[in-house]
């Protein structure tokens, strides 16, 4: 199956107006091809029921807003009940088109995927989710696709994939492929979603506080969801040299990116959060930013063990060097940013542009 001019619907645990992670990029990437998509977003309260909305965002791309019309909870205590009415809200989604191509799912909402009745079913997991019911779909999937190793680890699928995360074409800029110090303010940047737990907070408070002399850049949605959290968001506001910009689209992140000299990843991959979320091993924002060239500077990163000369990384899950990491690369920043690392950089984030993910998909499904 060549993924042109085709029906596909795209099955996403986050809705349309997150912060945009890969499957908004692969629905995007997949219209500019010529497919028909249709990104269903996960069901929403507070929409009528029986109501289905579709929204159309840009060419070739339609945004499918529903509700369910049953309590879901009773996927815990009343399991072959809810399958049943899923497969009746199932068809309801399906009756959008008269025929589809292919299901593309990236939630384990929908336990099996062959009710709508598609020709090909990809299930891609991004996460390494140990919630229940977790696997399921693939048992009703042609492929699965994971993007670390310790994910597809979980699958018992004859046919699962790695395919690491995509790069947006955002990111693919002619400007990356220069770096010079204009002044001799140093700018670090983060982007991310700043309230994730698996984020090492205290080790980001300690360099933002310690290095007064740089501009620090944190890009990204935050919102007052615990108490710690809130302290870690005020001494951030209130640090002179921090700048907080909340969520932006990837468009403007990628003109923000032309100014930086550095980037940070910053995660506690013991924490109880990193532990379930597939420990922080990899991660969507690491492309965008090996995309410019510049250094990052990175807590250990399992899916780059192999390639850790794309990343000044520690190579334990303790942070406890990572101050002395960050101090070393900052103050030879002319070194880790060589026009050789920095193209070594660029070329490998390009190689797994989105577009080039999907020729790697369609070959997969060809070959089946």
């Amino acid at each position: 199956m060549k993924l042109v001019d085709k029906t596909i619907f795209i099955l996403s645990p986050q809705d349309w107006e997150h912060i945009k992670v890969s499957k908004h990029h692969y629905a995007m990437a997949l219209a500019y091809r010529g497919n028909d998509v249709y990104f269903v977003n996960p069901p929403q309260k507070g929409l009528k029921y029986l109501l289905i909305k579709k929204i159309k965002v840009q060419k070739n791309l339609t945004i499918v807003n529903h509700s369910l019309w049953f309590p879901y909870n009773l996927k815990f205590h009343f399991t072959s009940l809810f399958k049943f009415l899923l497969r009746i809200h199932i068809f309801r989604l399906k009756s959008l088109k008269s025929k589809i191509d292919l299901i593309w799912s990236f939630t384990a909402l929908y336990p099996e995927l062959n009710k709508f009745n598609s020709s090909k079913v990809i299930y891609h997991q991004v996460d390494n989710i140990m919630g229940p019911g977790y696997t399921e779909p693939a048992f009703t999937s042609n492929i699965v696709l994971g993007v670390a190793e310790s994910i597809l680890d979980r699958f018992n699928h004859n046919k699962k994939f790695l395919i690491e995360h995509g790069l947006s074409q955002w990111f693919i800029k002619e400007e990356y492929y220069s770096w010079e110090k204009k002044n001799e303010t140093i700018n670090v940047c983060y982007c991310g979603n700043l309230a994730l737990l698996s984020i090492d907070r205290e080790i980001i408070k300690e360099i933002v506080s310690s290095y007064t002399a740089i501009n620090f850049h944190f890009i990204g949605p935050f919102s007052d969801t615990d108490e710690s959290f809130v302290r870690f968001k005020e001494m951030l506001e209130k640090a002179k040299n921090v700048k907080l910009y909340g969520k932006i689209e990837p468009k403007e992140i990628a003109e923000l990116y032309v100014n930086m000299d550095a980037f940070l990843i910053c995660y506690d991959r013991q924490s109880t959060f990193a532990q379930s979320r597939n420990k922080s091993s990899n991660s969507h924002k690491i492309l965008e930013y090996l995309s410019t060239g510049r250094v990052i500077i990175s807590t250990n990163m399992s899916s780059y063990n192999t390639k850790s000369d794309l990343l000044e990384m520690l190579d334990s899950d303790s942070n406890k060097d990572y101050i002395k990491l960050f101090d070393k690369v900052i103050k030879k920043l002319s070194y880790y940013n060589s026009n050789e690392k920095l193209n070594s950089r660029i070329q490998y984030a390009r190689r797994n542009s989105y577009q080039n993910q999907i020729k790697k998909i369609e070959d997969i499904i060809q070959n089946l």
